[in-house]
């Protein structure tokens, strides 16, 4: 082996293990998807004016060693998001997909993960509407149901959910009630 090739290697050596401490250090902060780590490595290496020489490999070998550590999983990842989004920020499974897809994760990992969760979307759907309801009782009945379909619908619930939940709660009730 001659001195260029041991000196290339001793330099990417030394790159590779000052962006892994990188790579570390912002996942004890934050989980990532495996496209999310991606765009950091290339922001750090951007940043940092790492040679397009290295950056390819680099970030291969990065987000292998990642992923051997388990720190990077996107059906774990996916599988907790939906976990958390359903229940704490009581969102639609709709509007999640679409947050995991512009995060970059598959839309297989995506369906398997889904299949992991149990989602109870009529149960939510009524707990957030208890909620809400409140700020809608002083409009008109249709204004209700419209106000209602917007908002659940924006949340990322289906149709289906949204339309079973308005002719159960306002099916006994009549426009002059209001």
């Amino acid at each position: 082996m001659d001195k260029s090739n041991l000196k290339i290697d001793y330099q990417f050596e030394k790159i590779y293990t000052k962006a892994m401490s990188y790579c570390l250090s912002i996942i004890i902060k934050k989980r990532y998807t495996i496209s999310g780590m991606k765009e950091k490595i290339a922001n750090y290496l951007e940043k940092n004016k790492i040679s397009s020489i290295y950056s390819k490999s680099l970030e291969l070998k990065l987000i292998s060693r990642l992923k051997e550590l388990n720190y990077l999983n996107d059906l774990e990842y996916s599988k907790d998001y939906f976990e958390e989004k359903l229940k704490i920020r009581q969102k639609g499974k709709f509007k999640i997909i679409n947050e995991l897809k512009q995060k970059g994760v598959s839309s297989d990992i995506i369906t398997e993960a889904l299949g992991m969760v149990d989602i109870e979307e009529d149960l939510l759907i009524n707990n957030l509407f208890e909620k809400m309801k409140n700020k809608w009782n002083k409009l008109p009945l249709n204004k209700q149901k419209e106000k209602a379909f917007r908002f659940f619908l924006s949340r990322g619930f289906s149709s289906e959910s949204i339309y079973n939940l308005i002719n159960n709660h306002y099916s006994n009730i009549k426009d002059k009630d209001y």
